[in-house]
């Protein structure tokens, strides 16, 4: 029986794909390189620091060309951010039913501290997460499973009482590294990923109450 809910934030709780995948746009637009549709398809979950290298591989760049496309992208990202933000349902709703119900919240992310503290302001959500766990708080981010490890440690709930709700492939690595039972909500940038690991498929984020229930 599940004790602890632990939300991804990107794409699973808000919608920010888009956000991310015109400001890498528009980052290497400003830096001379044109990126292809296929290239923006493929980093759905994957923090900056790992996906802009990894673009940069196939091109001539500088070696100083990671630091200035990772500075121009956070640029953009923060500039769209405010404004292109959506949820992907009734986060609030949802967030209070289960815990009216006695669950524990966490929300384990790839996002900076400084975007969930946005996120949180600006969708009224303080003091629903018991716990939270940003890029600020480790070494390595999904699909490194040092996020979900670290959430664990701080619940100290057994693991087969904690469940996690993800929308990509490299957040379900993570969590199923960390020993964690997994719930996949794909989301239209990640139904064409690899979920063949996970535990739950759900269509919409109410469907983790009918979970739970």
């Amino acid at each position: 029986m599940f004790k602890v809910i632990i939300f991804d934030l990107d794409g699973t709780l808000i919608e920010t794909q888009h956000i991310c995948n015109e400001a890498i746009r528009l980052a290497f637009m400003e830096c001379g390189h044109v990126i292809t549709d296929e290239e923006i398809l493929s980093i759905a979950g994957i923090h900056p620091s790992d996906f802009i290298p990894k673009l940069l591989e196939s091109r001539e760049h500088k070696a100083s060309e990671v630091d200035e496309l990772t500075t121009s992208f956070k640029k953009f990202f923060h500039e769209l951010w405010d404004s292109w933000v959506t949820l992907r349902g009734d986060v609030k709703s949802l967030c209070q039913k289960l815990t009216e119900k006695g669950f524990k919240l966490g929300l384990v992310t790839t996002s900076s501290k400084s975007t969930v503290d946005k996120f949180i302001g600006k969708f009224e959500l303080e003091d629903v997460f018991n716990i939270i766990v940003t890029s600020n708080d480790v070494t390595e981010t999904k699909p490194h499973p040092e996020p979900y490890l670290l959430a664990i440690e701080k619940f100290a709930y057994p693991k087969e009482e904690i469940l996690v709700v993800e929308d990509s492939r490299p957040g379900l690595l993570s969590a199923k590294s960390a020993g964690l039972k997994v719930a996949i909500i794909p989301s239209k940038y990640t139904s064409h990923q690899d979920f063949s690991s996970m535990d739950y498929s759900l269509k919409t984020l109410d469907d983790v109450l009918n979970l739970v229930n």
